[in-house]
């Protein structure tokens, strides 16, 4: 009984020691992350789906979602009605929607697959420019980064989202702006 008792004394006694420096560790972390400096965006130049050219860094002064995709890749079908209300949305508050498809038939197969579901917004292909993808570190897809107005990466998201998560990151954006 005795032992027991020293026990469950000794356990709060850790957890009230151990709990302010979680605290403190956290805190610290959370400070880190904060103060970072946002990395510059990389430029670069391809066509659209219809042979027109685009310098990305044109778009500077925008809140830009660039999204890393594939027609026929699952996950990347999935967010394309997303950016296509993102787009209607948030066209009109300095919000541009861009995707660069890197289907192995390039325009040929991205303008087809991005018309049948009614694409709104900018699509890029880079299926002859792969450094596009290096230059952002992209090691899947769908991959989105999310750019500020002063060209600065945000965030970065690998793999699918809902729409609350970038709507999130736009108003966000829009607050700060």
């Amino acid at each position: 009984m005795i032992g027991k008792k020293i026990k469950v004394i000794g356990n709060k006694s850790i957890i009230l020691i151990m709990t302010p420096l979680i605290l403190i560790l956290l805190t610290t972390q959370c400070s880190k992350e904060s103060s970072q400096e946002l990395r510059e965006a990389p430029d670069f130049k391809l066509n659209d789906m219809y042979g027109k050219p685009l310098s990305i860094s044109d778009l500077k002064g925008k809140i830009v979602i660039l999204n890393f995709m594939e027609t026929w890749c699952s996950p990347c079908k999935r967010e394309f009605p997303i950016f296509n209300e993102l787009h209607n949305k948030y066209k009109g508050q300095g919000v541009k929607i861009v995707a660069i498809g890197f289907d192995k038939g390039g325009a040929k197969m991205v303008r087809p697959a991005m018309e049948e579901v009614g694409t709104k917004y900018t699509v890029l292909i880079g299926t002859h420019n792969p450094r596009v993808a290096n230059n952002y570190g992209v090691r899947g897809l769908p991959t989105t980064f999310i750019i500020t107005r002063d060209w600065r990466i945000y965030k970065v998201y690998m793999g699918p989202r809902v729409i609350e998560v970038f709507e999130g990151d736009i108003k966000e954006l829009l607050n700060l702006s």
